[in-house]
């Protein structure tokens, strides 16, 4: 039984961009509470490092406060709102853009 997921992918194909990467956690309803998504998150973050990705995106429906909220708890910080770009059931739902940004190690 899959209780969570999380993938890291590239932000976007434009070359000036390859430091650049959006994630995303999932955590079924029944699982939510437990840290599966805090696992999940902090090893995403340190693969996306891994990978040589500086700037971190997340993309959330802005009525999910909870999820707002557990980003933050990680260090993102809100970048900007999509207005009406999610349509979902015939209703329409903002987005809030917020971003983490890894610190190169030294020697980077």
């Amino acid at each position: 039984q899959v209780r969570g997921w999380g993938i890291v992918k590239r932000y976007s194909d434009r070359p000036g961009y390859h430091v650049a990467c959006e994630t995303s956690v999932y955590v079924h309803e029944r699982h939510q509470g437990r840290g599966f998504g805090a696992a999940i998150q902090a090893e995403l973050l340190r693969h996306a490092g891994a990978l040589g990705y500086r700037h971190v995106a997340a993309k959330i429906l802005a009525i999910n406060t909870e999820s707002i909220a557990f980003h933050r708890r990680f260090g993102f910080e809100d970048a900007g709102l999509q207005r009406r770009i999610g349509l979902i059931d015939g209703v329409w739902h903002d987005v809030a853009i917020m971003q983490y940004l890894i610190e190169p190690d030294v020697g980077d």
